[in-house]
């Protein structure tokens, strides 16, 4: 951040406390003795699609996993259906509000999947006019003879402040690990890596395009990344200094330590969420990076709550050293 918007941003803070407004309503965590927010994702399965994923959801559960939260990502929110204004209503309860969602939910109309982001408002303010979409196409280009997929859905980002720390957060849920049906050949077996690498590399172009006019390198980026951030088809973001807080303990013979459950061989076991900032953030707490519990066994989680387990991370708040 520049001399000039540091002096700006810091006499914003000063009349909003003199005015009494940069109270926190809700009691911020603590970080060695620091205030701190927690940042975290969550991908609840086929959320408002119906079925046996709504129909036997306990929705208490799934909100006291978000509760401890101050800003969440949420991923396969079908944003169109009552049980999603229901549960919004929940989380509006405890202090959240959504910040920004994405307009796309992926081409089939039955299979709605969108990318919301909340915050609880009380301890996270919205800078006006920040909440967007990246414009990262829906369908990639046909640089992939036989791979061509039309629901890739792009990045939302908006600005953040909590206290004195202000950054910019981008939401996402990259390409599945479902096979594209329509590759063939030796696209077959990459074409999803592909995808998912070419997503990336477009969301770091929008990311240093929107860094310079933000005059802010302060990013934490955060969603279903679908593939571990040691994957190859992730060598563009790690080469430009980004790093994951989630810790990569993922043991595939009893699951513990991922944050994706799998029921059957189709898939294995992985860490596919992430909370990716720069590897020099010093507003980020090391080592805060958390997986949740499951607290029953997997089937049962699978059936009552999601087959991802949420992710989250802490950052101080109590400076900004851009």
């Amino acid at each position: 951040m520049t001399l000039r918007a540091h002096i700006c941003r810091n006499i914003v803070v000063i009349l909003t406390i003199w005015l009494g407004l940069a109270t926190p309503s809700y009691a911020l965590d603590t970080c060695d003795g620091r205030p701190c927010i927690a940042i975290g994702s969550y991908n609840i399965k086929l959320f408002g699609g119906g079925g046996s994923s709504d129909s036997n959801r306990e929705i208490d559960k799934v909100v006291d996993r978000i509760a401890p939260m101050d800003v969440v990502v949420l991923q396969e929110i079908n944003t169109g259906t009552a049980t999603w204004r229901n549960f919004l209503a929940d989380l509006q309860d405890i202090g959240f509000e959504v910040a920004v969602e994405g307009s796309f939910g992926g081409a089939n109309p039955g299979r709605q999947q969108f990318v919301v982001v909340l915050v609880k408002s009380g301890n996270v303010q919205v800078v006006a006019g920040s909440a967007a979409e990246l414009p990262i196409p829906t369908t990639n280009p046909p640089i992939w003879s036989s791979c061509i997929y039309d629901s890739l859905r792009p990045p939302v980002t908006v600005r953040l402040v909590a206290w004195l720390f202000d950054f910019r957060l981008v939401g996402l849920h990259f390409k599945s690990q479902t096979t594209v049906s329509s590759a063939t050949g030796a696209n077959k077996g990459v074409c999803d890596d592909d995808l998912r690498q070419w997503q990336s590399t477009l969301m770091l172009d929008e990311l240093r395009r929107l860094t310079v006019a933000d005059s802010d390198d302060d990013v934490v980026v955060v969603g279903d990344f679908n593939s571990p951030l040691s994957a190859e088809e992730f060598y563009p973001i790690r080469s430009n200094g980004l790093v994951s807080m989630i810790p990569d303990q993922c043991d595939a013979s009893t699951q513990h330590g991922c944050s994706h459950l799998v029921s059957s061989s189709r898939f294995e076991p992985k860490v596919l969420d992430h909370i990716v900032v720069p590897s020099d953030m010093v507003e980020a707490v090391a080592e805060s990076g958390q997986i949740g519990r499951l607290g029953t066994s997997v089937s049962n989680y699978r059936r009552t709550q999601s087959d991802h387990l949420e992710v989250w991370s802490h950052f101080y708040v109590d400076r900004d050293d851009d």
